[in-house]
């Protein structure tokens, strides 16, 4: 879904343009090729996890900026990978020999280990705030926080507080 998205957005994105689209999982071989493509095709290629996003959640954008040149070449390999992977797994984008490339291998683990040291950092909070009572929280917080429970569907009255 991830390949056909992007594929779709190449395609009737400007020079120039940018793309934001929703990942899930990102730590797979599949999906470090296709960042790869889209590294080699815009001048600026990010991975984020919303501030908003709960913290357990694997949800991720990766968000290309500044698309760069024609992308003909690169629609016509991404549908012609498409139909001969349209009963199959998708298998690998790129050979692991081309995403390994030095830079891009930088980059990519950098990009991981940060998004995972956030998340780590962010379950934390949440396990010490739910430990320690005397944490006090400001009223934007509380409200915040009243709000996040909802939309996780997390009841306010099944948080245990040692």
């Amino acid at each position: 879904m991830l390949c056909s998205h992007i594929l779709f957005a190449i395609s009737v994105l400007a020079d120039g343009g940018t793309l934001i689209c929703k990942a899930y999982e990102i730590e797979t071989q599949f999906t470090a090729g296709l960042v790869y493509l889209l590294y080699r095709q815009f001048e600026n290629v990010t991975i984020v996890k919303p501030v908003t996003s709960r913290p357990i959640n694997s949800e991720r954008y990766i968000i290309a900026k500044c698309k760069v040149g024609d992308s003909h070449n690169l629609e016509e390999y991404l549908l012609e990978h498409l139909f001969r992977h349209k009963n199959s797994s998708l298998g690998n984008l790129v050979p692991p020999a081309i995403t390994n490339e030095n830079l891009f291998s930088k980059y990519i683990f950098r990009s991981y280990k940060t998004l995972a040291e956030k998340q780590l950092l962010h379950i934390e909070n949440l396990i010490n705030y739910g430990r320690y009572v005397q944490l006090e929280q400001s009223e934007i917080q509380r409200k915040f926080s009243k709000y996040a429970y909802s939309k996780w569907n997390i009841p306010l009255a099944k948080i245990n507080r040692v």
